[in-house]
Parts: structure tokens; C-alpha cells; sequence
């Protein structure tokens, strides 16, 4: 797929759903487009692009889209980065704002599979 074109898919599925595309998944994002422009019988990336622009059902292919674009790993510590920040940084400054009180609430809803 163009590159261009793939800037501007990524760009308009970041507008329509809120999903920022990371330039390392250029090539997942170029499969999973092509992979729907054939199964909607599209003539190619550019009208895909249109009809995610569009109303007329376009919201629906946005939720198709955006599963396969997302992880589906569901191992809790899959994302070391977070963690690392979770533990060096947010928890030491939210203990110690916390410090008088002497207890910290954490809720955590993010859950891939349960």
C-alpha cells in the first residue's frame, strides 16, 4: 500500500475512533485496510477512506476495524513500560501525597478477556 495513503488511513481511524496507529504497525495497518477493502469489494484504499468518512454504515466498519488494530494479549504485565512508570514514579508520589492518611485506594477496570 502507498505510503501516503496509509499516513491517511492511519490519521483518519486516530479522528473517527480515537485509535493512534504507531508508525511500527504501518504494516499490520496496510494489511488489515487491504484485508477490508477486499471484503467490502472496494475499489481500493482510497474509497475505504470515504466510506470511513461517510455515515452510512461507517460506524459500524470503524468497531471492525479497530479489533484487530488493538492487542489482544491478555497477560497482565504484557507492557513493561507502564509498569516500570506504575512502580518508579505514579505509586512513590501518589504514597507519598498520601503519607497523613496512611492508605491508598487503587482500582484498576482494565481487563483484556477477564
Amino acid at each position: 500500500m502507498d505510503e501516503s495513503l496509509c499516513k491517511q488511513a492511519g490519521n483518519l481511524i486516530a479522528e473517527r475512533t480515537g485509535l493512534a496507529v504507531r508508525e511500527l504497525d504501518d504494516a499490520l495497518l496496510a494489511k488489515v485496510v487491504q484485508q477490508r477493502v477486499r471484503e467490502l469489494q472496494l475499489s481500493g484504499v482510497e474509497q475505504y477512506c470515504q466510506f470511513l468518512r461517510s455515515d452510512n454504515n461507517a460506524r459500524r466498519e470503524r468497531e471492525v476495524l479497530v479489533v484487530p488494530l488493538t492487542s489482544g494479549e491478555t497477560y497482565f504485565f504484557r507492557d513493561s513500560g507502564q509498569h516500570r512508570l506504575l512502580q518508579e514514579k505514579i505509586l512513590p508520589e501518589l504514597l507519598e501525597r498520601r503519607e497523613p492518611e496512611r492508605s491508598l485506594r487503587i482500582w484498576s477496570a482494565a481487563c483484556s478477556s477477564g
